[in-house]
């Protein structure tokens, strides 16, 4: 399976991308659903956090769940990759991001625990949608800090209206602050092949208001 070692656990500092994942109209569907119910979900309960914005709210809203955005069947569209066509099934968290003007994301990974233990039960997959704004620049990890030098080296992706950035959990990545007025959509993923995969990342059990197992209907 593309971008899986042979154990099927995610290859560390995996990258790749599908352009047209989403068509300009699907894409308009999710902006629309975000912009509606923006202010609905920034007023709901969550645990503080680092980030701000729709994006702070990623532990209470899984955005796959509301009725525009499910008849899109993204997840139907991810068993379709060749990263998930032979998965019979993923448990996935899903999140908006709205940055406007002088709003960005520093950098970071979506793995919260020590990697030591991510060296016993393995990596997961992230996913990132790109869906509207001038702004569509995403820095990727290229190159991971050597004992010669004390940094990572990072590359500028420029996302297209639709494209789906696909990478493993362990691979830094950030975006810039937006400089323009026109806010920047994006539509994040966190994708695990198994649930017990996503209980040992995030703690048992896992929260319906973050997690939904979807299978793969062509497996």
């Amino acid at each position: 399976m593309a971008g899986f070692n042979a154990d099927a656990v995610v290859s560390s500092k995996y990258y790749t991308s599908h352009k047209e994942f989403l068509s300009k109209r699907e894409c308009d569907v999710i902006c629309n659903t975000l912009d509606t119910w923006e202010d609905h979900v920034l007023a709901m309960d969550s645990p503080t956090s680092e980030y701000t914005g729709l994006t702070a709210k990623f532990t209470v809203c899984n955005w796959l769940t509301h009725p525009d955005i499910e008849r899109l069947g993204i997840p139907d569209k991810l068993f379709n990759l060749p990263e998930f066509k032979d998965v019979p099934h993923l448990v996935i968290q899903c999140w908006g991001n709205i940055l406007r003007h002088d709003r960005g994301l520093d950098t970071h990974t979506h793995e919260a625990i020590r990697p030591q233990i991510i060296s016993d039960i393995g990596h997961f997959h992230n996913a990132n949608i790109y869906l509207r704004g001038e702004f569509n620049t995403t820095l990727y990890e290229s190159e991971p800090m050597s004992p010669d030098r004390y940094f990572n080296i990072f590359r500028e992706e420029r996302n297209e209206v639709g494209q789906l950035a696909l990478f493993s959990s362990d691979l830094e990545h950030s975006v810039p602050k937006n400089p323009y007025e026109t806010p920047r959509y994006s539509m994040a993923l966190d994708i695990y092949p198994t649930y017990g995969l996503a209980q040992h990342h995030n703690g048992h059990p896992l929260s319906l208001k973050r997690f939904r197992t979807f299978r793969n209907r062509n497996a």
